[in-house]
């Protein structure tokens, strides 16, 4: 049995009206929410990854700034504090990107987003997130040429899924960090310099030595995580391209059911809650869209493709 219920309160005394609705009824209502609930968590994990990037970003120039202010020198407490903090850092932004890009895309019988391996498969084997959400193999494909599209052009991002992959059964990423100054022969203004290079012969035991190779003797982490989140950031932006229909079809299936119940039951409605009912047990949702709002609001946050290299930062005023 499927029913929708929900307060009556304009009536002498509350009522819970109950309205049956068919099989087919239930299923749309429950596909469109079902797709409205996983565009927000595909928000909510973006965001996630934006902000632990600036978190990490943060740090790092914190740090730079102690560089300054902090006289000590080759001191192997302050050194581990450092290293620690970083590794955390760059830890959670390697995780949050490998669950987004497992959600992003995967094929059955590889391990998800094994993204360092390109191999073509099928549609029938290929899963994605504007897949589960349009249905749509057109759609998906755009997904598939994008994807191969960044992974033979950005070598950050190929980089950064190695990388990514090396954590988890190596070790974290953060092993050293230079700090220093950098002067400047024409007047006497000098830099603080702080940046993580890894150790590109340490890489290579367990990194193809080809992409490597690609790189000159020192690799910024740093700079590498930029491409890298680069490229996430360009394909959360076709994601939301390709599903914007999908979304708002989803939400005016939702929506027009609760105005008409509000048309027929009058506007003192409240709590409206879609039900399936199976011997003793039964099971719901809230027929609402406010909780919606979060992902609108991400959308404005994150509206642009997200790309620290082009940006520097200056906090004097020449």
């Amino acid at each position: 049995m499927k029913y929708i219920k929900f307060w009556q309160i304009d009536a002498a005394s509350p009522k819970v009206p109950r309205v049956e609705i068919s099989d087919d009824e239930y299923k749309t209502l429950s596909l469109a929410r079902k797709k409205l609930v996983q565009i927000l968590d595909m928000e909510i994990l973006y965001d996630q990854i934006v902000e632990a990037c600036v978190e990490t970003k943060s740090a790092m120039y914190e740090m730079s700034l102690r560089n300054v202010s902090d006289s000590r020198i080759g001191d192997s407490i302050k050194g581990h504090n450092i290293r620690s903090k970083l590794n955390r850092l760059y830890f959670n932004v390697l995780n949050l990107s490998k669950l987004y890009l497992d959600k992003h895309f995967f094929e059955s019988g590889q391990k998800p987003c094994d993204c360092d391996k390109q191999k073509k498969q099928s549609l029938k084997t290929q899963k994605s997130f504007v897949k589960a959400i349009t249905g749509d193999d057109s759609l998906h494909s755009e997904v598939v040429v994008h994807r191969q599209a960044i992974y033979d052009a950005n070598p950050d991002y190929r980089l950064g899924c190695a990388l990514r992959n090396y954590v988890q059964h190596n070790t974290l990423p953060v092993e050293t960090y230079t700090a220093g100054f950098k002067r400047h022969p024409d007047n006497q203004l000098q830099s603080s310099v702080f940046h993580i290079p890894l150790d590109k012969e340490k890489l290579a035991k367990r990194i193809n030595k080809t992409l490597l190779s690609e790189y000159g003797k020192t690799i910024d982490l740093h700079s590498v995580v930029d491409g890298y989140v680069k490229a996430i950031s360009e394909m959360h932006m076709l994601n939301r391209k390709l599903t914007e229909a999908a979304s708002f079809e989803s939400k005016c299936v939702i929506d027009g059911k609760v105005k008409e119940i509000i048309d027929e039951y009058a506007a003192s409605v409240l709590g409206i809650e879609v039900i399936r009912k199976i011997g003793n047990s039964q099971s719901g949702f809230d027929l609402t869209t406010s909780w919606f709002d979060v992902v609108e609001h991400l959308q404005q946050k994150n509206r642009k493709t997200l790309d620290f290299r082009r940006f520097s930062h200056h906090p004097y005023r020449d």
